[in-house]
């Protein structure tokens, strides 16, 4: 790959306002500008990509090591526009932001509109602005349980806006089937999306590929290729010395890391391939062992994952933010006997102060079993 023509990388920084945010990003998506870089922490040592990459999303895999994903405009534009063809935006039509620009999700909020020539309503610290005309919004399923559970007045808020929306685009993760059912009694439109940073974000839609997406399962894995695909993982150890890691295969296929089957022409996504652990000779979802204890104690925030053990080969553990005494527990390891076997039920419980998520809310499973092996809050 020739990497000799460049261009300058600038940090997009958190004390621009969005106004200066969507400038710098329409000179970056039309070539006229620097390549903008959206993470949380700078990175001192990229500086310059290669001239056809607009924009960089740092983001890290499962294993916690730091990617820099690297975007053409080429993707950006065409994850925005199959997402209006399927939404059926128009240039009428405004988003609002309620998610954060260090994140592929939010940026694409952005793009979204900058497609018709409209500015996103930001309602990140708060919902006193003008609401008319927004018909659609992307959120997390953590912010989905607080507009539905919350007490406070911008959970109120927050649950008024979703539902005068059209449409409202929920990923990062698996939403719940009670949680779903909620929203849905609470006239909130929900399209669940699936994708990842280097799929430019959400690429299935209520299970079924946007245009120019293709899909393939091999051994219950997903493979996902087509227009919306980053270019690579930009890599460098100076400003100037820049090189290039592909995350596709020869044929431009992406390997994902989670596993799904099709089911009446959609993708059914079972989950992260790390999220399946053999327990006992037997195959359990944390993320379907969570959702359990979450539907059943909606106040509490829990988190399961495994360590290893010498007799159950991995052991289920699951850890909560507030007093376990509190659980129905008997009640839930009821439930989940009966569907799945004893095998499934966590063999430990734990009482942390805090369930440590990421900025969208994702369970961080490798933070959380670092604390419990350093004994820290357990």
């Amino acid at each position: 790959m020739d990497l000799s023509a460049k261009r300058s990388l600038t940090q997009v920084s958190p004390t621009w306002h969005l106004p200066q945010i969507m400038g710098a990003l329409e000179l970056a998506l039309n070539g006229s500008g620097d390549a903008l870089r959206f993470a949380e922490k700078d990175n001192p040592n990229l500086s310059i990509v290669p001239s056809e990459i607009a924009l960089v999303v740092a983001t890290s895999g499962s294993t916690g090591k730091a990617k820099e994903v690297s975007f053409s405009a080429s993707a950006l534009f065409a994850s925005a526009r199959a997402s209006a063809d399927y939404l059926g935006a128009t240039s009428q039509d405004r988003w609002s932001l309620l998610l954060p620009l260090t994140h592929i999700a939010g940026v694409n909020v952005l793009v979204r509109s900058l497609i018709f020539n409209q500015a996103p309503v930001d309602l990140r610290d708060t919902f006193d602005k003008d609401l008319d005309g927004i018909g659609f919004t992307a959120i997390v399923a953590a912010q989905l349980h607080r507009a539905i559970f919350g007490k406070l007045e911008d959970d109120r808020k927050l649950l008024k806006h979703l539902q005068s929306v059209k449409k409202v685009l929920i990923g990062g993760g698996p939403l719940d089937l009670a949680l779903k059912s909620k929203a849905e009694a609470k006239s909130i439109s929900l399209v669940e999306t699936y994708g990842s940073t280097e799929t430019s974000g959400g690429c299935l839609y209520d299970g079924v590929p946007l245009n120019g997406v293709e899909v393939k399962i091999v051994d219950n894995q997903l493979f996902l290729k087509g227009d919306t695909l980053a270019s690579y993982y930009a890599v460098s150890n100076s400003g100037t010395d820049i090189s290039t890691e592909t995350f596709t295969d020869s044929d431009g296929w992406y390997q994902s890391s989670d596993f799904g089957f099709w089911e009446e022409n959609r993708v059914k996504v079972l989950g992260r391939v790390d999220d399946i652990i053999i327990s006992g000779g037997k195959k359990i979802s944390l993320s379907l062992i969570e959702s359990i204890y979450r539907e059943a104690e909606p106040d509490i925030d829990f988190a399961v994952f495994s360590i290893s053990d010498p007799k159950w080969g991995e052991k289920l553990v699951i850890a909560a933010d507030k007093d376990l005494s509190f659980v129905k527990r008997a009640e839930i390891e009821s439930e989940i006997t009966q569907l799945y076997g004893g095998y499934a039920v966590p063999k430990e419980f734990q009482k942390v102060d805090r369930i440590p998520r990421t900025s969208l809310g994702k369970l961080d499973r490798s933070s959380i079993i670092a604390m419990r092996e350093k004994k820290k809050n357990f």
